[in-house]
């Protein structure tokens, strides 16, 4: 009787005692690595929150490339006050070229007979030595710059130091877009309509707008060259993002030839003309520098110009004379949006008429 308590006081049972292996503790069994719904929870977490990290980075490189893109625009336009505090108030010109029969800044003879336009140009060129010498911001003439333009039709570091603008700027990086991966040197081009007696850029501007609010050439003259006559320095573009789709191919970015030609009229001429650089699909906003040297943002209304299919559109066509559109097409909101930036207060612009 001892002896058997003696055992079952030890947890030990003989086979016979039933009563004692009834009290036998039943071991769990051993479980081993997830099941199959947890592995999948578990990797369905882990997607999300790469996703979401995805995003997130994403989304800080593209403000922190909107930041450096107005910070850059902004320098292109405090040099461009740098360069007019040191030229009597001339303002640098838009244009990337000398014209043809141009040895100086002087309206295109036969525009004006008998008009102030040209005797104006002659007169500020008589009493200011240093505008005798056209001189545009950029330098793309062979004939003043050699190495220029590079044989496949780029242009070169030559032609963005012998523009006026340089040594104002010290560096190449500041006429690229942080957003431009298109691989050329210039990112950035100015407003046509500023530090010029009219805008001429590759189209005959004059010539199509003719009738209407621009009777004659005559009409359409006015002078920006100095920043004190710009009526709406504040609220007038000076600097924008450019991807000219004059020059553009499939095997090369080419480059942006003269100025930023805003359509100062799109209900007379609903031409697009220039389109400002969207660099990214789906991109909502473009940013400018104005001429007080601020910064602001233009936010894109049409899904066709957002998603790039104005852009290729015009890329695909001969926009020598600009690109004629309908009210109905769906960029036509943002022609008229982005005419509001060309010369406000001096040009009869939509938002005059509004």
């Amino acid at each position: 009787m001892t002896a058997a308590r003696s055992e079952r006081g030890t947890g030990h049972c003989s086979g016979s005692d039933k009563k004692c292996m009834s009290r036998r503790p039943r071991t769990s069994p051993c479980r081993h690595g997830f099941t199959l719904v947890e592995l999948l929870v578990v990797i369905a977490v882990i997607g999300l929150l790469a996703g979401l990290l995805i995003v997130a980075v994403g989304g800080a490189r593209r403000a922190a490339q909107d930041t450096s893109d107005r910070s850059r625009l902004r320098g292109l336009a405090q040099a461009a006050q740098g360069y007019a505090a040191d030229m009597k108030g001339r303002l640098p010109s838009p244009r990337t070229s000398t014209p043809s029969g141009w040895t100086s800044m002087k309206a295109r003879p036969g525009d004006c007979p008998g008009g102030d336009g040209g005797l104006r140009e002659e007169l500020a060129l008589a009493s200011d030595p240093a505008a005798v010498k056209y001189r545009g911001w950029i330098c793309s003439d062979s004939t003043q710059c050699a190495g220029a333009i590079s044989g496949n039709g780029m242009e070169t570091a030559a032609a963005l130091e012998g523009g006026s603008l340089f040594s104002y700027l010290g560096s190449l990086e500041a006429y690229q877009s942080p957003m431009d991966a298109t691989g050329r040197l210039r990112s950035y081009s100015i407003n046509a309509w500023v530090g010029v007696l009219y805008a001429d850029d590759a189209v005959d501007t004059p010539g199509k707008f003719r009738g209407g609010d621009y009777a004659t050439a005559c009409s359409l003259a006015f002078d920006t060259r100095t920043g004190s006559r710009i009526l709406q320095p504040s609220a007038t573009a000076m600097f924008v993002g450019d991807n000219d789709p004059m020059h553009a191919t499939a095997s090369s970015a080419g480059w942006n030839l003269n100025g930023m030609l805003f359509n100062p009229n799109p209900r007379q001429a609903r031409k697009w003309f220039d389109l400002p650089a969207v660099w990214q699909v789906g991109q909502a906003t473009v940013n400018m520098s104005f001429v007080d040297a601020s910064t602001g943002a233009y936010r894109i209304q049409s899904d066709a110009v957002r998603n790039q299919e104005t852009s290729q559109a015009l890329r695909g066509a001969d926009t020598s004379n600009g690109v004629d559109i309908s009210e109905e097409d769906p960029s036509y909101a943002d022609l008229l949006g982005l005419s509001r930036y060309a010369l406000p207060g001096s040009l009869k612009t939509i938002a005059a008429e509004d």
